[in-house]
């Protein structure tokens, strides 16, 4: 028995040093359209695909079924501190530069204010973020941007899934919603709301996606994965445009 137990850690010893990809604990969270799980328990989305086509193109395949689902904040919490763990999607920024290590970018995502628009919003000189309550995911790129911006700690009312932020936004519980505009149009699709009902009132900024690793993670995972990724960027599909560009299309 001692042989045999010898012999499979040998083994698996052998697949991660030859598919350092394997060592990493991968976290999403619902974020459609990048990514989500569907009514059937599968999870889905941009990039989830990337992460899966980029890994095969390495042969270092990674599965989706090998992907944990976590609230924004909790993820976040995690890759901070636990070494090959890795978050996504998460937008490059700055202030994160140097907390993560980086692979991508795949994708962009435009982070603005969202309010109703009988609400009469207005966002300027004289009507500052600060007169505002405003909904958001707590160290989501738009909390922390909004916050760069100008908005004070209790100008946020927080909530854990961006659906819950949605129906308060809804119901005026909250005067805006800083997210992510493709995701959040997604969203009230979802929750049967007209888009229509809702504007832009500030733009935040636009942001790169990236997938994120601990600091202190396999830096021969990330590279590999980075080089996934250029692959299919590099790569044409079947329509004359590159992989990456195909997944993309699949979903907006």
């Amino acid at each position: 028995m001692r042989i045999l137990l010898f012999v499979i850690y040998i083994f698996l010893s052998a697949i991660c040093v030859s598919c350092p990809l394997k060592k990493i604990k991968f976290i999403s969270e619902e974020f459609p359209p990048y990514n989500y799980m569907t009514s059937d328990g599968v999870i889905k989305g941009i990039a989830v695909d990337v992460l899966v086509a980029a890994s095969r193109l390495v042969n270092c395949a990674i599965g989706r079924n090998s992907i944990e689902i976590l609230p924004w904040a909790r993820g976040y919490k995690n890759v901070l501190v636990n070494a090959n763990t890795s978050l996504f999607s998460m937008s490059f920024s700055k202030e994160r530069s140097k907390l993560f290590l980086w692979a991508g970018p795949f994708a962009k995502t435009k982070n603005v204010l969202i309010a109703k628009k009988d609400s009469g919003i207005i966002v300027d000189d004289e009507n500052p973020l600060t007169r505002f309550m405003i909904g958001a995911i707590r160290n989501d790129i738009s909390h922390q941007l909004a916050l760069k911006a100008g908005a004070k700690p209790n100008n946020f009312s927080y909530g854990n899934k961006p659906e819950n932020l949605a129906k308060m936004l809804y119901k005026g519980r909250i005067d805006a919603w800083a997210y992510n505009y493709i995701t959040a149009r997604w969203i009230f699709r979802k929750l049967q709301y007209s888009s229509d009902e809702f504007e832009i009132v500030y733009n935040l900024s636009e942001n790169d996606n990236f997938f994120a690793f601990n600091k202190d993670s396999d830096k021969k995972a990330v590279e590999l994965l980075q080089e996934g990724i250029n692959m299919l960027k590099e790569n044409k599909g079947k329509y004359g445009v590159s992989q990456l560009e195909e997944i993309v299309s699949n979903y907006l």
